[in-house]
């Protein structure tokens, strides 16, 4: 059918194979930005478990370099330290606990994880990382910018 489907009486229901964001923030350590792939291959692939422990590991690894002096060893008490020492917001230990539960729940539950389950862990995943990774380093590239503009004045 050429042009305007809708017009057409025709509608999409459905595109295959389905959009997947395969496109990893900006500034992650590179082990992460690794991790990040794979999970959104998992996802791609509809593999919605093993999405989910790969996106469960982005976690894990993310916190441990952003607190490598965290005296926390488990994650659940890692992102509460995190927390506690006001380097995740409330909202952001909310998201990374729901990662972590969701991720542990793939590994171990005996249902598998739900399509949808599995997208939430990846927009959680995303924003989890843009806020801790990627606008921390555009702020420092964009102050470094300022301040080389101002002794070149």
């Amino acid at each position: 059918m050429i042009g305007n489907l809708n017009a057409n009486g025709l509608r999409i229901l459905e595109i295959w194979p389905n959009k997947v964001n395969n496109r990893v923030p900006e500034h992650i350590p590179v082990n992460i930005q690794n991790f990040y792939d794979q999970a959104l291959s998992c996802l791609k692939s509809c593999s919605w478990d093993a999405a989910g422990m790969m996106f469960r590991k982005v976690l894990e690894t993310a916190t441990k370099a952003l607190n490598p002096d965290g005296s926390a060893s488990k994650l659940v008490k890692r992102i509460d330290e995190m927390h506690s020492k006001g380097m995740l917001t409330k909202d952001l230990a909310s998201w990374a606990h729901e990662i972590r539960i969701e991720g542990n729940d793939a590994a171990h539950d005996e249902q598998p994880l739900l399509k949808e389950d599995a997208e939430s862990l990846n927009d959680f995943c995303e924003y989890f990382l843009i806020y801790t990774f990627t606008l921390p380093k555009k702020i420092e590239l964009r102050r470094n910018m300022e301040m080389d503009c101002q002794v070149s004045q």
